[in-house]
């Protein structure tokens, strides 16, 4: 008497043909999501390296100018991509107006805990 469970024979030592087929198909979709994730994490990584080495080199470049007098043009271009300038907010009866600049290699940076808003008159 062959003794059976979960489409296993014992006495044989092999799954029927059924079972084998749910698991093939189970293990190739297995596969497939693990192939795609690893491109996924893969292409992050890439991401992850590219960035660091700007960051690197945004910070080589920060120790160039240590010792700063003045702000000159030429060193404001050298840091300053883009200056992103939102539309004026009256709502609380003060004039702000928020202000992003991207940076040369890091982008925008998070913005810190405490507002840099200004009140102009």
């Amino acid at each position: 008497m062959r003794q059976r469970n979960g489409g296993y024979d014992f006495q044989s030592r092999r799954l029927n043909d059924i079972r084998f087929k749910e698991l093939s198909v189970d293990y190739e979709a297995e596969q497939a999501d693990l192939q795609s994730k690893l491109e996924q994490w893969q292409s992050e990584l890439t991401e992850q390296e590219q960035h660091a080495g700007d960051v690197e080199r945004f910070i080589l470049k920060c120790k160039q100018y240590t010792d700063l007098a003045e702000l000159t043009p030429i060193i404001l271009n050298d840091f300053v991509c883009k200056v992103f300038v939102e539309a004026p907010n009256k709502s609380d009866g003060k004039h702000k107006q928020n202000i992003h600049i991207s940076y040369d290699l890091v982008e925008i940076l998070p913005e810190l805990d405490t507002p840099a808003n200004e009140s102009v008159a």
